[in-house]
């Protein structure tokens, strides 16, 4: 069945109803928080400051803020999420962030 995503069209099928597809091969499965140490790296390699308050990422203060407290997976997911956003700084990839700035 075709699926519009943006202005383009992609065909999106059930795996179940597909023949003659190789098994996809096994990738170790690390602990999610295994990866927090990566994210810790990341923050220092590029001098975010990680504070309290609304999930988002501030490009002019270069910091993430979270909100506080929440359990430690949720913290990782909204860190990690806030992380991508912070790629798109004009020190790094230069993303245009906002619809207004294309």
């Amino acid at each position: 069945m075709p699926t519009l995503i943006g202005n383009k069209i992609y065909y999106v099928y059930n795996i179940e109803n597909l023949k003659d597809i190789p098994e996809l091969p096994q990738i170790e499965n690390k602990h999610i928080f295994s990866y927090m140490e990566d994210v810790k790296q990341y923050l220092s390699k590029h001098n975010i400051n990680e504070v309290r308050g609304p999930n988002l990422y501030l490009p002019t203060s270069n910091c993430i803020q979270i909100k506080e407290p929440i359990n430690p997976k949720e913290k990782f997911d909204w860190l990690y999420h806030e992380v991508i956003h912070s790629t798109g700084r004009h020190d790094r990839l230069n993303r245009r962030l906002k619809e207004h700035e294309r």
